[in-house]
């Protein structure tokens, strides 16, 4: 029963979390308010989907992985406080101007918005905190909002055109950010505490076949596995019994690497064709100094 309620309560942040990112995505287009509606069917969609999909049901149907249902709930939080944070960000800044916090005429991000701040960046923080003691996996939360900040910032495209100049500059900013530099800080003190506090006298850390080599051939078939199961979930278990990879030209190796590759052209592939309103800003870091510029009327 625990982990049906569980189940459930992930299956609604996952609907504020689509719905969420439609609309940070949607920041940068004149057509946000027409394409409400769109967002919210896709996001019940989703979340329907999320909820009837058989490859969950491993994790519902035994009680002992309720550690996964956890960190689900925590780590989908943190990066919804992470969206909105964002998102109230975008709403202080005006479409039509090219100006950013800082320069000769530009404009001021309102007193209220960095009280708020304050409060999503702390509850962020604390969500994913939460997370990874649930399950160490959450841990991949940093990487993911990089990766979303970096595809996402509108530095990358101005106009349709990127260049590496802005696209490196787009990453060390990311870099600087208040909230992944937050993230990195409550990883780090999960490590001290999980290899130096509470550390198991007795624990010895084994790769697959002793060889982390092996562990990373492994992995990538697993995960591929997983993907492969999300479209076709024909043979699920509770447990699974995986044959450890020795060469990189094991078939259960190369074709769960193209599968693996192949989605990251695609994704690459539709990026380069989102079209970008010429009038759009330049963008801005998540949370920029105050000014007491104001935009010129």
């Amino acid at each position: 029963m625990g982990n049906v309620v569980l189940h459930t309560i992930n299956v609604i942040l996952i609907y504020f979390f689509i719905l969420l990112l439609f609309r940070c995505c949607d920041r940068h287009k004149k057509q946000h308010n027409r394409n409400q509606i769109t967002h919210i069917g896709l996001a019940l969609l989703t979340c329907m989907f999320f909820a009837v999909h058989p490859i969950a049901s491993e994790v519902v149907n035994v009680i002992s992985y309720r550690e996964d249902l956890l960190a689900m709930a925590f780590l989908i939080t943190s990066f919804l406080f992470f969206l909105r944070c964002k998102e109230k960000a975008f709403q202080q800044i005006p479409l039509n101007t090219s100006l950013e916090p800082g320069e000769p005429g530009g404009f001021a991000l309102s007193g209220p918005f960095y009280k708020s701040a304050v409060f999503l960046y702390t509850s962020a923080m604390a969500a994913y905190f939460f997370a990874l003691f649930s399950e160490e996996s959450a841990i991949v939360l940093p990487a993911l909002v990089f990766s979303f900040d970096l595809l996402l910032n509108a530095r990358i495209k101005v106009n349709g055109r990127s260049s590496l100049h802005t696209i490196c500059k787009t990453v060390l900013e990311i870099m600087r950010s208040p909230f992944l530099l937050g993230y990195i800080g409550v990883s780090i003190v999960y490590l001290v505490v999980r290899f130096f506090v509470l550390q198991n006298p007795h624990e010895k850390i084994v790769y697959p076949a002793g060889s982390f080599f092996v562990n990373m051939l492994t992995a990538t078939k697993v995960l591929g596995d997983y993907i492969a199961n999300i479209f076709l979930p024909l043979n699920l278990h509770a447990d699974y019994h995986v044959l450890y990879l020795k060469t990189p030209l094991a078939l259960s190796f190369v074709i769960p690497l193209f599968i693996l590759i192949s989605i990251a052209i695609i994704a690459i592939r539709l990026g380069k064709k989102q079209e970008w309103d010429k009038g759009d800003y330049k963008g801005v870091s998540l949370c920029p100094p105050v000014k007491k510029n104001v935009f010129p009327a």
